[in-house]
C-alpha cells in the first residue's frame, strides 16, 4: 500500500473541505492507500474518528509527503466547479491518478460516545430543544463578509419564542452582542462546535466555517436528512463555488457592476462600504433571511418551538 502524508496549512474551512477529498481518494481505491494528515495542531480534531488517517512517520523512506493546495479556486468565476472539487483535482495532480468526485460535502466523523453526550444547549437550558446556530461575525482582515449587526438582531427579534438561537464565532473575530440567544462565542474550541452544529437542526452564517460544517457534520437521528443553513453571500465569492446541497445562498452575483460576472474575491479594499458593510451585503434584507429561514418551517420539514420548560 501506498503511505501518503498530505499536508494542509489552511483555515479550518478549507481544511474540513480537504476530508472530502481524503475520503474520495479512498473510496475510489480502496485498501490502497494509507494516509495521515499535517495540519495546524488546533486542527487536529477535526479528523478525531476519521477512518482514513493512520499515523505515519514522515521520516519513513516509503512516505511521500504532498503539500496541497487550491489553484483550482482561479477559475472559480469561469468554471464549473464546486470548492469541494479543489483538492481532489490537486490530489490528481500529485499522484497522477484519477479521483472520481463523490458526495458534495465534507467528512466529519462524530464518534459514538459523543452522540451520547448532551448538547452544550442542553447543558444551559436543561432540555432538548432545537436550535439554529448563528455566526453574526467576520475577521477584521475580511470586513467584506459583514452583514450589519442590527440586521441580525432584527432576524433574532423576528424567531422570538419560536427558534432558539446559539451565537457562536472564535474570540478574536469580530462579533455583536446579540440579545435573545445563547451566547457562546469564543467559548467553543473546534471539536466542541462540531458537536454543537451535530446537534444543531439550522445554521445562519456568511460565507464561513459554520457554513462548511453544516454540510459535512452528520445529522443527528430523528432530524431532517439535510441540516438547514441560510448563507448570508452577498457578491464576494461566485455562488456556485461554494453553495452545498440544502443550502439556501443570498447573494448578488451579477446585480452589481463589481460583481457582474462572478465574486469579486476582495478581502477589505471595496469603494461601496458603508457603515463598514459592503453594498453587497446591504443588498439583502432582513426580510429575504427571515423568508429563508421560515422555508422548512413552512414546509413542515421543521417545527417551532412548542411546550419547552423555562
Amino acid at each position: 500500500m501506498t503511505k501518503v502524508i498530505f499536508k494542509v496549512h489552511f483555515p479550518p474551512g478549507d481544511t474540513i473541505t480537504f476530508t472530502a477529498a481524503l475520503r474520495d481518494l479512498h473510496n475510489n481505491y480502496p485498501g490502497e492507500f494509507i494516509t495521515d494528515v499535517n495540519v495546524y495542531d488546533d486542527l487536529k480534531p477535526i479528523f478525531e474518528g476519521n477512518p482514513y488517517i493512520t499515523k505515519l512517520n514522515r521520516d519513513d523512506p516509503d512516505v511521500q509527503v504532498h503539500d496541497l493546495h487550491y489553484d483550482l479556486i482561479n477559475r472559480s468565476n469561469q468554471g464549473s466547479y464546486h470548492f469541494i472539487h479543489a483538492f481532489r483535482k490537486t490530489i490528481e495532480q500529485k499522484l497522477g491518478m484519477k479521483v472520481k468526485q463523490g458526495d458534495c460535502k465534507g467528512d466529519i466523523y462524530i464518534r459514538e460516545e459523543e452522540k451520547r453526550w448532551y448538547s452544550a444547549v442542553r447543558e444551559v437550558t436543561g432540555d432538548d430543544r432545537d436550535f439554529w446556530i448563528v455566526d453574526a461575525g467576520h475577521k477584521s482582515d475580511v470586513p467584506l463578509k459583514a452583514w450589519p449587526a442590527e440586521n441580525f438582531q432584527k432576524v433574532i427579534d423576528h424567531f422570538k419564542d419560536k427558534i432558539q438561537f446559539v451565537q457562536i464565532g472564535h474570540k478574536d473575530h469580530h462579533h455583536p452582542d446579540l440579545k435573545g440567544v445563547i451566547n457562546l462565542v469564543g467559548k467553543t474550541d473546534i471539536r466542541q462546535l462540531i458537536r454543537l452544529v451535530y446537534h444543531s437542526v439550522g445554521v445562519l452564517t456568511p460565507v464561513s466555517l459554520p457554513m462548511v460544517m453544516a454540510a459535512a457534520v452528520p445529522v443527528k437521528w430523528g432530524n431532517p436528512r439535510l441540516r438547514s443553513c441560510v448563507v448570508i453571500a452577498g457578491g464576494r465569492e461566485p455562488n456556485h463555488w461554494h453553495q452545498y446541497p440544502g443550502h439556501q445562498y443570498l447573494h448578488t452575483i451579477s446585480a452589481l457592476p463589481c460583481c457582474e460576472q462572478g465574486g469579486c474575491w476582495i478581502a477589505k479594499d471595496c469603494t461601496s462600504m458603508k457603515n463598514g458593510v459592503p453594498k453587497c451585503m446591504r443588498m439583502i434584507t432582513v426580510n429575504e433571511v427571515i423568508s429563508a429561514i421560515k422555508r422548512p418551517y413552512l414546509g413542515g420539514i421543521l417545527k417551532y418551538k412548542k411546550g419547552w420548560k423555562k
